[in-house]
């Protein structure tokens, strides 16, 4: 590890993955010390603006998180974003498939989180979450088995609504990103997740 910590921005499409891009720079303990935050609304905003993050982090380290969805692998996503060389400083990674998917690997976590009651989950083994088509939609069932009401309130999409999530989705989510989510637990469960720790791990920055 550095003497000093880097200085590192961030680059996110949403606030959930805002908060797992912020719970794994402390999770690198002193390593990192965060700068500049730039969220959009979407992967579209990221896709837009990624060669010249890549540019940028010439000078200045950056984090770029963002979905896998249905392109066929990270490296595919990452050329269409990118023509141009990687530069060193840019750490790039790409959740498979979605964000929810370094959520669900922390089984543990997430269960009792959201309070899933346990004669649910002996009838239902902890999911393998990059191999989930729809990691939200599974995040969804969960909830909806809770035994508690304020989770299904925030977490579910209301009765004949048209919304995928509920209304309050990704504080909820972000809460327990913050306070439970262990991505020592869930790495072992998320290839993406653990290469992405290693990454961090073996960073150094090009000055």
């Amino acid at each position: 590890m550095t003497a000093n910590p880097i200085p590192i921005d961030i680059a996110v499409e949403d606030a959930l993955s805002e908060a797992v891009a912020k719970r794994l720079l402390t999770h690198s303990g002193s390593k990192f010390v965060l700068g500049t935050i730039h969220r959009g609304r979407g992967f579209g905003y990221l896709r837009k603006t990624a060669p010249g993050w890549n540019r940028a982090s010439r000078s200045r380290p950056l984090l770029m998180l963002t979905d896998l969805d249905d392109h066929a692998c990270p490296l595919a996503l990452i050329r269409n974003w990118i023509v141009d060389d990687i530069e060193s400083n840019l750490i790039f990674r790409v959740a498979v498939r979605e964000i929810e998917s370094w959520i669900l690997a922390d089984w543990d976590g997430i269960t009792t989180f959201l309070k899933i009651p346990r004669k649910y989950l002996t009838s239902c083994p902890p999911l393998v979450p990059e191999e989930l088509i729809d990691p939200k939609a599974a995040l969804i069932d969960l909830s909806s088995r809770s035994t508690d009401r304020s989770v299904k309130q925030r977490m579910v999409p209301l009765p004949n609504s048209t919304a995928k999530v509920g209304r309050e989705y990704n504080p909820c989510l972000s809460e327990f990103v913050e306070s439970v989510w262990d991505p020592n637990r869930a790495r072992a469960s998320a290839d993406s997740l653990n290469r992405t720790l290693f990454r961090l791990a073996d960073f150094s920055p090009v000055w």
